[in-house]
């Protein structure tokens, strides 16, 4: 099934129709164009959602050559993929990916060979905040965000890019965890460099729908019939993947070294509620939802009724099945539900039933997301 994500961001999330940076690019085309035609260029993390952005971006400017780098395999596959599949991108000849780590000998090899560089781009990095698990996952942070990227830098004084980029985060800002600390250790430390290297960085808001983001988990949730997770009433200034990699693109060859690019974004206007994303979601797809008092309850709601027929079950991969907006939970059909689920099959678009609990266990409140008509219903 098609979902329009796009039109649902600039709907829902963002409340724009057009990109953030349009004007900007605008602006500076005469610039980037001069800059970026004809050149060869490296991008570093390339498989993720910000970089492979980033790259879209970058292949409006007839570029002639890209080498993209990335430990992913299957997300170099699907960017080859995506980008022989697209329109509009000036994909050059000298098209390279290289499913190789940062720092390793062979990503010393490939820069050497196919260097030099007249641009580089650096999105490999640790960004999620729960990787904070152990001294074990935070020496890995520390190696990834701070350490590879003094290693990449040393290694690039042998040639020195007219533009080098390195992604950052707008959680450096007056860090509150070891992530963001880690990230604002880095801009200090390639700031170090500005003045033997063009050096630039972004800090942005979150980008809705990117890889291993919440509202991208939400989507994964549903296509596999799994419970959502949601924090209630926090909210976040959101770009777009497109708005990410324009910005990061605007940053690298616009900017000058030393600089910290940000989105220019209203706190009045442009933070909006995970929860509320949610909801506007459910009600694209056509799902309602249903509260429940904890998280026991709205597993226990996940069961499906005992009257269940195998068919049944096979659709909706265990999943209450439901019809009409009214739920099947725990063997108690609504009025309008088919009794006992049995001797009939609703179609797989109608079994699809999902619970939503705080992510933040001391919010009492939770929701069960049930098939058909929205509804909210009060816990007990």
């Amino acid at each position: 099934m098609y979902f329009d994500l796009d039109g649902f961001m600039a709907r829902h999330v963002t409340g724009r129709e057009r990109s953030l940076l349009a004007d900007d690019l605008a602006r500076h085309d005469a610039v980037l164009r001069r800059e970026l035609t004809g050149r060869r260029v490296l991008v570093i993390g390339g498989a993720g959602s910000i970089g492979s952005h980033y790259i879209k971006a970058l292949l409006r400017y007839g570029v002639a050559k890209l080498v993209v780098v990335d430990t992913n395999e299957n997300g170099l596959t699907e960017l080859v993929r995506e980008l022989r599949s697209g329109v509009g991108y000036q994909i050059p000849a000298e098209f390279i990916t290289y499913p190789v780590r940062l720092g390793s000998r062979v990503f010393e090899k490939i820069l050497r060979a196919h260097g030099p560089f007249e641009v580089v781009a650096n999105f490999a990095a640790h960004k999620h905040v729960r990787s904070e698990k152990d001294v074990f996952s935070i020496e890995a942070m520390i190696e990834n965000n701070v350490l590879q990227a003094r290693r990449l830098l040393e290694l690039l004084l042998e040639q020195p890019p007219r533009h080098f980029f390195c992604v950052s985060t707008d959680k450096a800002a007056n860090p509150v965890n070891v992530m963001g600390a880690s990230k604002k250790l880095m801009e200090e430390l390639i700031m170090a460099y500005a003045g033997r290297l063009p050096v630039k960085t972004a800090r942005f808001a979150n980008v809705a729908f990117s890889n291993g983001s919440l509202l991208q988990g939400f989507m994964e949730r549903l296509a596999k019939r799994q419970p959502w997770s949601c924090p209630l009433g926090i909210k976040r200034f959101f770009v777009t993947p497109q708005e990410s990699g324009e910005l990061c693109l605007l940053a690298s060859i616009v900017g000058e070294s030393g600089d910290i690019v940000f989105p220019k974004l209203d706190e009045e206007r442009n933070m909006i509620a995970f929860d509320a994303i949610a909801r506007a979601l459910l009600e694209e797809l056509g799902l309602g939802l249903v509260e429940c008092g904890s998280e026991e309850e709205a597993r226990t709601l996940l069961q499906p009724p005992s009257g269940c027929n195998e068919r049944v079950k096979a659709g909706c991969g265990g999943i209450t099945a439901c019809r009409d907006g009214k739920e099947a939970v725990g063997g108690a059909l609504g009025e309008h539900a088919l009794p006992g689920c049995g001797g009939k099959s609703l179609p797989p678009s109608n079994l699809a039933c999902f619970f939503m609990c705080s992510a933040q266990h001391s919010f009492a409140l939770q929701l069960y997301l049930c098939c058909g008509a929205a509804q909210l219903h009060p816990p007990a």
